[in-house]
């Protein structure tokens, strides 16, 4: 026995029909081949003139941080020859390389121990030392990138911080002794450092350990592809 509801077609709704006009629709929406490849050209565009401004932001941070690395281990140096009693040297190797010692003073030979070294990456160069407190041009006026001067003594170097605050430094192999490295000088001591591009400096910064007190500050400087300076910090 069939005990369900009778229900009147009509009563049904209608099935939605698709014809030519509604695929032809849908079709039209989509992206074509051409719109698709403008597209791709222009984000190509814009990439092009975008990464070179995110490559030089990207060497600024790390110049930077390589700077206050620098400074951080002069500091250390200070400190750690404070409450040692020993001395500590930054030995200014080559252009990518530098080393934290532990000077024991009073032993023949000089007793040395490493106690940190750091590498930099190749676009970044310790590229002078100045016996003195130094100004970007010995005067305290800023001048181009290309006018360096006199004034930046070629590396190896080294630079110690005595348990008494003072900074003796001198020009030449690292833990020589006289006649094979200069002695060293009670002075104020200028490291410098630069960034380039490969083609232009974009970078260079100094930092100035201070006779009197050994505390080390930073000067930085960035250029234009011209070598005039836009920026101090």
């Amino acid at each position: 026995m069939f005990l369900g509801t009778w229900v009147p077609r009509s009563t049904l709704p209608a099935r939605p029909k698709v014809g030519r006009a509604d695929k032809v629709g849908r079709a039209d929406d989509a992206f074509t081949l051409i719109e698709l490849m403008a597209v791709i050209a222009i984000v190509a565009i814009l990439g092009a003139v975008a990464l070179p401004a995110l490559m030089r932001d990207d060497l600024s941070s790390r110049f930077k941080s390589t700077v206050r690395q620098l400074a951080q281990d002069l500091q250390r140096a200070r400190y750690e020859a404070l409450s040692s009693r020993e001395s500590r040297s930054i030995d200014l190797l080559d252009l990518h390389h530098y080393e934290l010692q532990a000077v024991v003073p009073g032993v023949t030979p000089i007793s040395r121990s490493l106690l940190a070294r750091r590498q930099l990456e190749t676009r970044i160069e310790l590229y002078g030392v100045t016996l003195q407190a130094a100004h970007p041009d010995n005067s305290g006026a800023t001048v181009p990138a290309s006018a360096l001067g006199a004034v930046h003594a070629s590396i190896p170097a080294e630079v110690q911080l005595t348990s008494t605050s003072e900074v003796l430094a001198r020009l030449g192999s690292p833990g020589a002794t006289p006649p094979l490295a200069p002695s060293f000088n009670a002075t104020s001591v200028t490291i410098w450092l630069r960034a380039s591009d490969g083609t232009h400096m974009l970078h260079r910064a100094r930092v100035v350990v201070f006779q009197t007190t050994g505390f080390a500050k930073i000067y930085g400087e960035s250029f234009d592809n011209g070598g005039n300076v836009v920026s101090q910090w």
